[in-house]
């Protein structure tokens, strides 16, 4: 299936108000890196660990809709709003989409605990079947290499204790979920609205040869009331307050919540929808990313 995609640079400043538009107008996936001439993010103690977020003061917006998205409009919204440069659009195919994950992955470490290597890549050394994750993620989001995924698996892998139950909401490769079985999680339930995301989930949770079978449902088919310890989502800041009550509900009283993909200029929105059922702990920052994490009243 194919994606229209929109790319454009801004300053970093104006990166929420373009963001909520996109999202507005169907965005179904976005994410951000350096405009040219702007510095990398400096890595440190393995690949994929970041010592800080970069200082960067324009950065690149690549926005993904669905193919039968009419861009038109949405670029002349962005031409409007005056904060958006260099816009420009294209059809990124199945093909296109497979080739630039395979380009770009590589082994990443996780908390110096747990391995996520590509399909196509050589394990590296001291990583075994315990402490590694073998991940394709096909036609789905999801590589592990997004500031918000690391920030996921990172908080998973410092629970220390592995969730009882943990509910993947928007699990795209189902590389979360595969973590959480893998740390030791007795059930593990990956929900998405996209097929093409349960398919790589269940197809990656065969090659893993985890220690349980992984549910992989749809939002129809996933379970109601309080079943899981622990929820993580990480979807578009919209998207987690459309699905508030949803989430809160699959969580036990006590149970911990994992919120993502949401910009450090979106985070009270996010806090404000939630506040009232979680007592959150402080955000963890990456790259301009955050995750927001606490615990149900």
């Amino acid at each position: 299936m194919a994606h229209r995609r929109i790319r454009l640079q801004c300053d970093r400043d104006h990166v929420p108000p373009l963001e909520a538009l996109l999202e507005g107008a169907g965005c179904v996936g976005l994410s951000m890196s350096a405009a040219a001439g702007e510095p990398p993010a400096l890595e440190a103690g393995g690949a994929g660990r970041r010592t800080a977020a970069p200082d960067w003061h324009r950065v690149e917006l690549s926005a993904l809709f669905s193919a039968d998205t009419e861009i038109d409009p949405v670029m002349a919204l962005l031409h409007e709003t005056g904060l958006a440069q260099r816009c420009r659009s294209d059809v990124l195919t199945d093909a296109d989409w497979q080739g630039a994950v395979r380009e770009r992955t590589r082994a990443l470490s996780i908390a110096g605990r747990l391995w996520i290597v590509p399909g196509n890549c050589r394990p590296p050394a001291g990583a075994s079947g315990e402490n590694m994750l073998r991940l394709d993620p096909g036609l789905a989001f999801g590589s592990g290499e997004h500031p918000t995924t690391q920030l996921c698996l990172e908080w998973l892998v410092g629970l220390g204790q592995p969730p009882g139950c943990l509910v993947d909401y928007g699990c795209g490769s189902g590389v979360l979920a595969l973590t959480a079985a893998r740390l030791g999680s007795a059930r593990v339930i990956a929900v998405d609205s996209d097929p093409f995301a349960l398919d790589a989930s269940r197809e990656n949770a065969l090659a893993n040869a985890l220690p349980i079978e992984i549910e992989c449902r749809s939002p129809q088919e996933a379970p109601s009331g309080a079943v899981a310890d622990a929820v993580i989502a990480n979807i578009l800041p919209g998207a987690l307050i459309e699905l508030r009550a949803v989430l809160l509900d699959l969580l036990k009283p006590g149970g911990r919540l994992a919120l993502s993909g949401i910009l450090a200029g979106q985070a009270d929105r996010l806090l404000s929808a939630y506040g009232d059922a979680v007592d959150f702990a402080a955000p963890i920052e990456r790259d301009g990313w955050l995750l927001l994490h606490g615990s149900k009243r």
